[in-house]
């Protein structure tokens, strides 16, 4: 009897574990960080914050002086710069930082549907060379080109977000050889805006070429 209690109890809390993760809300990407920050899951779980993490509500960002990070919202399209010395609490469509104020910026509908689809840097792998091909759509990729001109124009020198708007949209589109281009041209930029070193290293595996093939 005592074991069918257990067993009883042991299936009730598994229950609400995978309610409680089915119930996590998916609020923000971490664009751009500096120094060593930690995040502080709703669930009490510490890891170490990446370029490219997607931040979820009740999330806990801590960070000590001489850190920063940016954050874009994918409700509401705000984008914040935090400096370090503090803590910023994560939820949908801005953080809570006490004391500390972040910079805010407001980013377009369209480039912030571009950025929600950036491959999650806990999880990023190699995904191998993608061999197939599709036939363009020429209307798509040239918007693309013409946004990213115009975001890349109205962002800071050191905002990567119009790079990330850029990427992803040419990804979705299948348009892997624009991407090598485009990281190609990132490399030649690399020396004056080291930046753009987390997003080559991200994104160049997923379109990376086969080696050692006959």
């Amino acid at each position: 009897m005592k074991i069918r209690i257990l067993m009883w109890l042991g299936l009730i809390l598994a229950s609400w574990t995978n309610t409680a993760a089915a119930l996590t809300v998916e609020a923000g990407l971490l664009t751009r960080l500096e120094g060593s920050i930690e995040v502080v899951s709703a669930q009490g779980d510490t890891r170490a914050a990446v370029p490219f993490m997607k931040l979820a509500e009740g999330d806990i960002l801590r960070m000590p002086a001489g850190t920063s990070a940016q954050i874009v919202y994918f409700e509401g399209g705000r984008q914040e710069t935090w400096p370090g010395g503090g803590e910023v609490r994560i939820a949908v469509g801005s953080g809570d930082g006490g004391a500390l104020q972040p910079k805010v910026r407001k980013l377009p509908a369209v480039m912030v549907s571009q950025l929600e689809k950036t491959p999650d840097g806990q999880r990023h792998g190699k995904a191998g060379m993608v061999v197939l091909r599709s036939l363009p759509d020429i209307d798509a990729i040239i918007a693309i080109e013409d946004n990213y001109a115009t975001f890349r124009a109205e962002a800071a020198a050191d905002d990567t977000t119009p790079e990330l708007y850029f990427l992803n949209g040419m990804l979705e589109l299948k348009q892997y050889d624009r991407v090598r281009e485009f990281l190609d041209e990132l490399r030649t930029r690399e020396d004056q805006a080291p930046e753009l070193t987390g997003i080559i290293a991200h994104f160049a595996p997923l379109v990376a070429l086969p080696t050692g093939k006959p």
